[in-house]
């Protein structure tokens, strides 16, 4: 995640969904969350374990099959070069 790039409204919407995953998640979701914010500074931290979770457990609620793959994602490094 590149926190050269986070707008103000970005930034809030972030910090609003790690707070709401402390107090609603699971204890696995509560975890990653945590391990998250403790490694957000390292450059090239993945954000890939706490959304496989969120999505595993999401899917498991509403009856979909497991998915075992890491999604794909825009790097957002891109999309910064194309709103500065």
């Amino acid at each position: 995640m590149n926190n050269d790039c986070l707008t103000p409204e970005v930034y809030q919407k972030f910090e609003r969904s790690i707070r709401d995953i402390q107090i609603y998640g699971t204890q696995q979701e509560i975890e990653a969350v945590q391990s998250l914010i403790l490694n957000i500074n390292t450059k090239g931290y993945p954000i890939d374990n706490l959304l496989n979770i969120l999505r595993n457990n999401l899917r498991k609620e509403i009856g979909l099959e497991m998915v075992k793959k890491d999604s794909y994602w825009i790097v957002d490094t891109v999309m910064c070069k194309l709103t500065n």
